[in-house]
């Protein structure tokens, strides 16, 4: 689903390249304060922090995605009995002069408090709507390559191949959580929560080494692949 809620605040704020991300990961104990390490599996539940840096006159970015069911604190501008989110999720911009609330595909966007919606005329899409909603994407996707050179498509490659590598960012930072290595003593050891710095341009984590091996694939034998 990160796509999907992600590719919001990605497009609407140019976001680009991250510059660092980290995370906090649910975990799994067995006895009294006994935590479970499963490297083969990822975690119940996380939170990821993605870094964007100043773009022209746009300030830096911190983004959050919660996952695995844990929710960010409600907004006080928001009324007790009113909804946070919908029930597939929900998106929220913080912002120097107020709050955003939207749901899974940006949709229903409301400002905070919602009281402010009654004098608010939200402006029309700049780009035609999927046809069938969030069910048409595949015949969108085949129309336009029937189309040819130039169709329209709600997530082109120029927009969806840099916003995936976003998304991937958080699981190498959870992949990174829980990787072990082994000490002089011949014991386990794992980082927990780190920082990891990115260099977008050359694809490369640079602040913890390790972590480079998740970024891309290491082929068995003689295979390759050629672009």
């Amino acid at each position: 689903m990160g796509c999907h809620f992600i590719d919001v605040p990605f497009r609407a704020l140019k976001l680009g390249y991250p510059i660092a991300v980290e995370c906090s990961v649910g975990s799994v104990y067995s006895g009294f304060f006994h935590e479970e390490i499963y490297t083969d599996s990822y975690p119940p539940s996380s939170v990821t922090y993605i870094h964007f840096p100043a773009r022209g006159s746009m300030p830096p970015v911190k983004l959050v995605w919660y996952d695995g069911g844990i929710k960010p604190e409600r907004p006080a501008e928001l009324l007790p009995d009113e909804p946070l989110g919908e029930w597939d999720g929900g998106i929220i911009f913080e912002g120097s002069k107020g709050k955003l609330m939207a749901g899974l595909f940006g949709r229903k966007p409301t400002l905070l408090p919602t009281k402010l919606m009654a004098s608010t005329h939200l402006p029309a899409s700049k780009f035609p709507f999927v046809e069938k909603g969030s069910e048409g994407h595949q015949t969108q996707w085949v129309n336009a390559c029937k189309k040819g050179f130039g169709a329209y498509t709600s997530s082109s490659f120029d927009k969806s191949g840099p916003l995936t590598e976003t998304v991937l960012m958080g699981n190498l930072a959870v992949r990174s959580y829980n990787y072990n290595e082994t000490n002089a003593k011949g014991e386990k050891v794992y980082p927990g929560r780190k920082k990891l710095l990115w260099d977008g341009a050359n694809m490369k984590i640079t602040n913890f080494e390790p972590a480079n091996q998740f970024v891309k694939r290491n082929y068995r034998g003689s295979y390759k692949l050629e672009l």
